[in-house]
């Protein structure tokens, strides 16, 4: 009996490796600058944020009057904050690139440091500088700067003047609801019997109805309520 050779197979199994790599997401922060705000004189305003780059930031909402102090401006470095009429702003909002100090300036109500009738506050409120005078009238309307410093009037807004001398600033019409007053009507049930009533009265007033008795087109008077009652 012939034997056959005996043939030896192997088998390998491939081993595959898979990876999975799990990342972490960064988030990238924006720089935190720090942001002063100060007064001049100090005691005023005293305040310190940290503001992110590129930002928008707005200022606090100074006291106008204070201590015998009148606001005049805000700061930020040698530049004063205004409007685009060139009026200091008494909230200024400013982009933060870098640290910043914000400061509002303040001016005692009674100096007049050169002298020319109108106070420091209010030249520097209005015009940036001591540099117009009582007399002079920056806004072409009229008014020369001391008129309006003593009317309470701005010196950059022109007024106009109605027939019979009243100064006047033009604005849109509004509504508003006056809650010191209340609604009330009287009315007959049915109706015909009374002449009707509908106005405002203040709260806690007193109404008086008509005096009603007797017999009128067939009916007679039987009560008064108020709110059914």
């Amino acid at each position: 009996m012939k034997t056959l050779p005996t043939t030896k197979y192997s088998c390998f199994s491939k081993l595959t490796t898979v990876i999975l790599l799990l990342v972490k997401p960064v988030t990238l922060c924006a720089a935190l600058y720090q942001l002063d705000q100060i007064s001049n004189p100090t005691g005023f305003v005293s305040q310190t944020n940290a503001v992110e780059e590129d930002s928008n930031f707005t200022t606090i909402n100074p006291n106008l009057s204070t201590n015998g102090y009148f606001f005049g401006y805000w700061s930020n470095g040698n530049n004063r904050l205004t409007d685009t009429s060139g009026r200091s702003v008494t909230q200024a909002t400013v982009t933060i690139s870098e640290a910043t100090t914000l400061t509002a300036h303040y001016f005692l109500s009674t100096q007049d440091s050169d002298s020319d009738g109108i106070m420091d506050w209010y030249e520097y409120r209005n015009f940036g500088d001591l540099n117009s005078s009582s007399s002079d009238d920056n806004d072409g309307d009229g008014f020369t700067n001391g008129q309006e410093n003593e009317l309470g009037q701005e010196s950059t807004i022109q007024d106009q003047v109605e027939d019979g001398g009243i100064s006047s600033r033009i604005s849109s019409g509004f509504v508003y609801a006056d809650t010191s007053m209340v609604h009330y009507s009287i009315k007959s049930n049915p109706i015909g019997f009374i002449s009707g009533v509908d106005a405002y009265v203040e709260v806690n007033a007193s109404v008086n109805t008509s005096n009603l008795h007797g017999q009128n087109n067939g009916y007679h008077f039987a009560y008064w309520s108020v709110n059914g009652v």
